[in-house]
């Protein structure tokens, strides 16, 4: 039962993800058979460097978090207040793209490390009194940086996480933001996805979260979707997974075509798309890992 998946792109045999109630699993050399659980605990949120597959952060329970680097495991949790700690069952983290070494979690606040987890500093206020529950660091440019919380908040960075906006969700439906991408070549325009049901599940803004746009319009299941995947050379396809299976845009969310196909009839939970091979990896909460050329 995966929370999530990373797979990284300099080497597409190497992969893995947080499951529920058995630890962080990885394989390093893509067989099925090859899987090693490298943290314990609730496996959590995982990152891995796009430069260099050996380095990576891996996640669990109440914002514990740890490094690898060369397979050496160092925890290198925020110094967040014990109260902090119990209110976030999920640490949920980006890389930047440009500087491994800067990683941004989300708490109740967001923390912000400069030197790979060696330490943190508390970058934000406490946002909405929920969890941080989604975190992007734009590819084009990562000064530009966006959090999402359980409340439905979305809030944004124009400086890299020296400071923060208000609550920019606006027109969105108020559920939790499962996840935040934005477009590999305009950090202006990002994607959310939404976890609730009686509403649309997938917003696009154009103008860095100052208004949004519904391209769902009822046309996607009427489940919570969780992850989007989008391709750098073909920034126009977005993918999306929900309990439902798995979407495809071609064309910015104008229209929406079933790539569900095969994948068994679970939570897909996580999507990633491997620029070098053209694949897209699938996380599901129950039935392991999945993978498609597209």
């Amino acid at each position: 039962m995966f929370y999530d998946l990373d797979v990284a792109q300099s080497d597409g045999r190497m992969f893995g993800g947080g499951a529920q109630d058995n630890g962080t699993n990885v394989t390093f050399t893509g067989g099925a058979d090859h899987f090693k659980e490298v943290d314990g605990g609730d496996g959590g949120w995982m990152v891995i460097d796009p430069q260099a597959a050996d380095h990576y952060y891996a996640t669990s329970y109440n914002m514990d978090i740890a490094r690898f680097r060369k397979r050496h495991y160092k925890v290198v949790s925020p110094p967040a207040s014990k109260k902090e700690q119990d209110q976030v069952w999920m640490a949920f983290l980006d890389m930047d793209p440009n500087d491994s070494r800067t990683v941004i979690a989300g708490g109740l606040r967001v923390w912000r490390t400069r030197n790979d987890g060696n330490s943190w500093d508390a970058v934000s206020p406490i946002l909405d009194e929920s969890p941080i529950s989604a975190v992007e660091i734009a590819q084009a440019d990562s000064r530009m940086v966006y959090v999402g919380t359980e409340n439905g908040g979305i809030f944004r960075s124009i400086d890299g996480g020296d400071s923060w906006s208000g609550d920019l969700a606006g027109p969105l439906p108020g559920f939790t933001v499962t996840r935040l991408l934005t477009s590999p070549t305009n950090a202006r325009i990002v994607y959310a996805t939404i976890a609730n049901f009686k509403a649309s599940h997938v917003f696009q803004s154009t103008d860095a979260g100052q208004t949004w746009t519904d391209i769902d319009h009822h046309r996607l299941p009427d489940v919570p979707h969780h992850a989007i995947a989008i391709p750098r050379k073909g920034p126009s396809t977005l993918y999306v997974c929900s309990d439902a299976g798995v979407h495809v845009s071609t064309d910015a969310g104008d229209s929406w075509n079933n790539l569900t196909r095969n994948l068994p009839t679970v939570p897909i939970i996580d999507l990633v798309y491997h620029e070098a091979d053209g694949t897209l990896t699938a996380a599901s909460y129950g039935r392991s890992l999945w993978r498609l050329k597209v």
